[in-house]
């Protein structure tokens, strides 16, 4: 029986299930699926699986993944098919495929919805369901750690040891280039690019110089500990409504003056801006990562004050210690 069968290597074996657990059990066990040591299209770039019904038009009615060959000819492997739950013993490969039957495929993330349009099959809602290509996952992690840890040892710049990691994925195959594309933040190098002028404007003004004597009038007379509390609190206030790239550009030229007003310096006062331009907890809209996690929370606008209210007097009251410790004045 193949309940007590022993699996030796090279053996291929047929599985039942959904594509997540197909995945999951492949991936706990180490296998492979079958001819993937072979070249193939299937396994280059980002590899997908998607779910396709079978309608009467379709070119593979009456005929099976051998004959028309789509892993050698196309690049796309049949991993399943669902047939109104009858349960199928033939290799899928000479399986007839018959109208109503549901397929999984497994192929190129680039290609395969025009092969799904070629074959006239139907595509059902995508779940996201990305093969782990494990290989290329740890060739991923290797080669970030290492640019990672060569730039906190200053052997290079940190941009330029990021910039060789992505030239380095697209010339290994291991991100495609057309994500490389759709991967890029658009809103974000937008934004950067409106803040930039933003900030220089500020200084070349004498904008920054104007908040920051306003700001050292209003803390005349207070301790530093104090006055680094209060840059705190303002970044933290702006963070909340801001980008904290946008936050960072805006009151690090400030903190800079404080620090030549008051004759200490700046050291602690940038870092108390860093931390302080990270920590928008206040609202769903400080910060990206607030937003995406409102909807599938169900949480609403005054939930994030809340919670986010204590933990910011909590930085505060830690940083500011810890700051003037390793920066001292």
């Amino acid at each position: 029986m193949a309940a007590r069968a022993t699996l030796q290597a090279e053996d291929r074996i047929v599985v039942e299930g959904g594509p997540d657990g197909i995945e999951a059990f492949a991936g706990a066990v180490a296998l492979s699926y079958a001819d993937s040591d072979r070249p193939s299209k299937a396994f280059s770039g980002t590899t997908v699986m998607r779910e396709v019904a079978v309608p009467q038009t379709s070119r593979m009615v009456g005929r099976t993944e051998a004959a028309m060959r789509l892993r050698y000819r196309r690049g796309v492997i049949l991993l399943g098919i669902s047939r109104n739950g009858v349960r199928l013993r033939e290799r899928l490969r000479e399986v007839e495929i018959q109208a109503g039957d549901l397929l999984l495929l497994l192929g190129p993330e680039d290609t395969l919805d025009d092969m799904i349009e070629w074959l006239g099959c139907l595509p059902l809602a995508p779940r996201g369901l990305d093969v782990i290509q494990r290989e290329k996952a740890l060739r991923a992690i290797l080669i970030f750690a290492s640019a990672i840890v060569l730039a906190s040892l200053e052997f290079i710049y940190l941009p330029m040891a990021l910039a060789c990691v992505a030239v380095l994925y697209i010339v290994l195959d291991i991100v495609p280039l057309s994500q490389v594309y759709e991967s890029i933040e658009w809103p974000v190098v937008v934004l950067l690019g409106a803040m930039i002028p933003i900030s220089v404007a500020l200084e070349a003004s004498g904008g920054t110089q104007l908040l920051a004597d306003l700001f050292v009038r209003g803390t005349d007379g207070w301790p530093v500990m104090l006055i680094l509390a209060a840059l705190m609190l303002v970044t933290m206030t702006l963070s909340d409504v801001l980008n904290n790239v946008a936050t960072a550009l805006i009151a690090a030229p400030i903190a800079l003056d404080v620090a030549e007003r008051l004759q200490v310096s700046p050291d602690p006062f940038l870092m108390a801006v860093a931390v302080a331009a990270s920590c928008a907890f206040l609202t769903p809209i400080g910060h990206k990562n607030n937003t995406l996690i409102m909807g599938p929370g169900g949480y609403g606008f005054g939930d994030y004050w809340r919670m986010g209210l204590p933990l910011e007097i909590l930085v505060v009251v830690t940083a500011i210690p810890m700051i003037l410790l390793v920066w001292p004045l």
